[in-house]
């Protein structure tokens, strides 16, 4: 009825949009993932004059291109560059590594650095996200209301035998740590990589990976989880006989 409208949809390139006839009268294009000289230009600039030593940053792209497969992207350059100005330690040994120091910065060490003693550790805020991650994932959907989600983290706190002040946690979680977006009662990650961190480290039994493994929506979930385990050889085998 308004041909001068545009209308654009973005998704990931999953293979099941090609059989969704309705898209079939769109012109489809596909966004390229930044290039490793881009990545490098964005580290240059967020790390100029502090004191960070570049090779480093470009040796951990470089493992993130080639040994773990995924797509280079804004969030994955930002992170490590947040990571190294935060810690000045050593490379992260994987992605998965790389995303803990990040989150565990965003959950609790700025404010602990700011000396506000009443913030909740960042290990169980991390754990409580770990189970709304799996959760969202396991249902394929990115959102959840803001009841459900207090209720999530209620129970999960109850089960580990925690007498914690579920507001201030909730607080600290949704509007300090920056890993949300909270939009009137609904609640998301800020980025799907995000979720996906959090779902991976939250599959609870190798029954599950075994059930996740053949689905692309699971793909970068289950990189997470291993790059979690990655000494459960039982489980990586596991996985590889359901593939074969």
């Amino acid at each position: 009825h308004y041909p001068q409208c545009k209308v654009v949809i973005t998704s990931r390139e999953y293979a099941f949009l090609k059989n969704i006839a309705d898209l079939q009268a769109f012109n489809i294009y596909r966004v390229l993932p930044i290039t490793y000289k881009q990545a490098e230009q964005i580290l240059e600039r967020i790390q100029k004059g502090k004191n960070l030593p570049i090779d480093s940053s470009k040796e951990i792209i470089r493992r993130l291109e080639s040994v773990h497969g995924m797509d280079l992207n804004p969030l994955l350059v930002t992170v490590f560059a947040a990571t190294s100005e935060y810690s000045r330690q050593d490379i992260p040994a994987n992605i998965t590594e790389l995303f803990k120091k990040f989150t565990e910065m965003m959950l609790g060490r700025w404010d602990a650095s700011k000396g506000l003693s009443q913030q909740y550790q960042a290990p169980l805020k991390d754990f409580v996200l770990t189970k709304v991650g799996f959760e969202l994932h396991r249902r394929g959907t990115t959102q959840i209301n803001l009841s459900e989600f207090r209720t999530i983290i209620e129970s999960e706190l109850k089960n580990r035998g925690h007498q914690a002040n579920t507001g201030q946690l909730l607080d600290e979680i949704l509007y300090r740590s920056g890993l949300f977006r909270i939009d009137n009662d609904i609640v998301e990650f800020r980025h799907l990589l995000l979720q996906e961190f959090f779902a991976g480290r939250g599959i609870p039994s190798k029954d599950y990976l075994e059930m996740f493994v053949c689905n692309e929506w699971w793909r970068r979930a289950i990189v997470f989880h291993f790059g979690e385990n990655a000494g459960d050889s039982s489980a990586i085998d596991q996985v590889i006989k359901v593939v074969s």
